[in-house]
């Protein structure tokens, strides 16, 4: 007596790593005089791992220094994951940045593929808005974080997330120090009275070119003011 039993591959998809099936048929022998004999035949069918299948949506963000510096910025994000292996327990086992970034990035699964629908990792980015004041008008910093997520059965997928911080114009701040100046008439007029001063200033936006950009008097004076930016 020979036997065979067959199953779809893609029927099987489902079971996880060393979950069984067990598939039971009786098979009924005749002698063609009306004796019969019954055979059960079991069929268990073990599962292996699969890896999950995680999106490539979603996996950026974007945040915009602020012109007053206050609390942090802030962005968040979903990916799905699929897993043939609906009964795995999947977990984001590590968080690697490139580099040393400004800020950090956080990631969990918020829905696991359980539900027969799909799983979501949801992840949020997060730096101090005084960390990123340097960056001068539309200047930009990438900072780059892999996640890895893990099926708990050796299954592990790595994405990418990139976050794209854009920075706005800081305006500079002018000491109000040595803006008064004071000359003496001669009693014999002769060349020129005149004076000098300087003013400091600074600028969080590090890479900006300062430059005086105009003079203007009020009413009409006797004398002549120049400035640059020494």
């Amino acid at each position: 007596m020979l036997f065979r039993s067959s199953v779809a591959a893609s029927a099987v998809e489902y079971l996880a790593k060393d979950q069984t099936r067990v598939e039971t048929f009786t098979i009924t022998l005749s002698d063609g005089k009306g004796g019969t004999v019954d055979r059960t035949i079991e069929v268990t069918i073990t599962g292996t791992n699969d890896v999950p299948v995680v999106a490539s949506t979603d996996v950026s963000g974007a945040v915009t220094e602020l012109v007053t510096a206050t609390g942090n910025l802030s962005d968040t994000g979903t990916i799905t994951f699929t897993d043939a292996d609906v009964s795995d327990t999947h977990t984001i086992s590590a968080i690697t940045p490139t580099g040393t970034p400004l800020g950090t990035l956080t990631a969990s699964v918020s829905t696991d593929t359980s539900n027969g629908l799909g799983g979501v990792i949801t992840w949020g980015y997060s730096v101090a808005a005084s960390a990123v004041e340097y960056l001068a008008q539309d200047q930009t910093k990438v900072e780059t974080f892999t996640i890895t997520l893990d099926d708990g059965n050796g299954g592990t997928v790595d994405r990418t997330i990139e976050v794209t911080i854009t920075g706005t114009n800081d305006v500079p701040v002018v000491a109000s120090t040595d803006v008064s100046g004071a000359v003496t008439e001669l009693e014999t007029a002769t060349g020129n009275l005149t004076d000098t001063g300087t003013i400091t200033f600074t600028d969080v936006d590090v890479s900006d070119t300062h430059t005086i950009s105009a003079i203007t008097p009020t009413g009409t004076p006797l004398g002549t003011l120049t400035a640059s930016v020494s």
